[in-house]
């Protein structure tokens, strides 16, 4: 490679010391090697009889400038989603990726563009910048393949621009510091009762928002992992201006302004226990506590809220009870691979919300009694890794909700760009 190139992996490797053993320097090697900016890493240790040493030598051949990756998810639901992602790398002294992705589907559409900078510092750490406009459809109901696709009822646009500088902390650790600039913009209806010729309640959020988070993942799989572990813990302060514009469906007829700001800390454990060869045990629990004021109507606030989301499919739902401003949460899993690629899941989950939101008998919303509620989630899932992502049906419960039992088959991972104020 060019000097400087090769500078950038004699940076990238941090070596404290003139002598090392293999094992020091064997985790700084694997990361080397398998940056993405790199294509071919070679070792070749030299002798020095005199010190009875050896020199590393490496010979570092570069990535392609360009990659292009496709995606995309089936399902039995109306959720299908397309992806195409595009990344070019510049390599120097510093490396700087240029990337674009987009989503589309019926459920979920987003478009991110972005630049991103690694610096291999005495500390290293990585800039990104990326602007996303992501855009949410929600229907009335849970649908299936064989069932028609009721009208929307929750639309949200969410636009933002976002800045984050990240550290690495000891093994497959990084801190992150944040910063977002962006605008809400939830279009819903107050009753699921509702006709063609209504019109939708409109509730715009402006905000910027700051956070420090700490994240550690080690898990072999980006969705049913049977190994490793994964632990976040972080805050994040929220600050903007809501507008509220009420519809035909709405009680109240007045607009409504107003300022909020808040305090979100959360914090998430997931971890797995190989018992043998074939059973894994999984352990989960994931908190939040907020100090996050009420938005002038229900589902205004229940769409600002923080979303207990455990399994693939809650991301897809929009469930009324799962969202609240505070709640702690437990799960257990029992993981039992029948053969090579092939996995029977059962898994269980108890949700806490602090103070459940609701509305009263004059459709004001207002907060539940205090740690009285208790929702629970069960699932069993048949999973067949194949190298281009899961094919899994999911039989999930869902306790008190009027559809107790979901029941989807979908082949590839159910991921979207992650929401503003995540």
């Amino acid at each position: 490679m060019k000097p400087n190139q090769n500078l950038y992996v004699m940076k990238s490797i941090r070596i404290k010391r003139d002598s090392v053993g293999a094992d020091d320097i064997e985790s700084e090697y694997i990361k080397m090697s398998s940056d993405d900016k790199i294509n071919k890493l070679y070792p070749e240790a030299e002798l020095n009889k005199e010190t009875e040493k050896f020199t590393l030598k490496l010979k570092a051949k570069k990535g392609k400038d360009l990659f292009v990756s496709f995606g995309g998810l089936f399902s039995s639901r109306p959720i299908n989603e397309g992806y195409i992602g595009l990344q070019y790398n510049i390599l120097s002294k510093t490396a700087v990726s240029l990337l674009a992705e987009s989503y589309f589907g019926k459920l979920h559409n987003s478009v991110s563009g972005g630049v991103r900078l690694d610096f291999p510092f005495a500390i290293p750490f990585y800039w990104k910048n990326s602007f996303t406009i992501d855009g949410w459809d929600y229907f009335k109901s849970h649908t299936s393949f064989f069932e028609d696709t009721k009208p929307s009822f929750l639309v949200v646009n969410d636009q933002y621009f976002k800045s984050e500088l990240a550290f690495p902390v000891a093994y497959k650790g990084k801190i992150i510091i944040d910063g977002t600039v962006g605008q809400i913009e939830n279009k819903y209806y107050q009753t699921r009762q509702f006709l063609s010729i209504d019109t939708t309640d409109k509730t715009m959020f402006r905000n910027f928002s700051a956070g420090v988070s700490f994240e550690r993942n080690s898990l072999n799989l980006k969705q049913y992992a049977t190994n490793g572990n994964y632990f976040s813990i972080g805050t994040r302060y929220i600050s903007g201006e809501e507008q509220t514009r009420p519809g035909s469906t709405s009680i109240i007829k007045n607009d409504f302004d107003t300022v909020l700001d808040w305090v979100q800390f959360k914090i998430k454990y997931d971890n797995y226990i190989k018992v043998s060869d074939r059973v894994s045990f999984g352990l989960f629990g994931e908190g939040v506590y907020s100090n996050q004021p009420l938005f002038k109507n229900y589902t205004a606030s229940l769409l600002s809220s923080p979303a207990f989301e455990p399994l693939p499919e809650s991301k897809t739902l929009f469930q009324d009870k799962f969202r609240v401003h505070s709640y702690i949460a437990v799960g257990l899993k029992n993981i039992y691979t029948m053969f090579n690629n092939f996995q029977f899941r059962l898994e269980g989950y108890i949700f806490k919300p602090h103070q459940q939101i609701e509305q009263d008998s004059q459709n004001d919303v207002t907060y539940g009694s205090v740690w009285k509620e208790t929702q629970f989630i069960f699932s069993t899932s048949a999973v067949y890794m194949t190298p281009m992502g899961p094919l899994a049906f999911n039989a999930n419960y869902y306790d008190k909700f009027d559809d107790n039992w979901s029941f989807m088959l979908h082949f590839g991972y159910v991921l979207f760009n992650k929401k503003s104020l995540e």
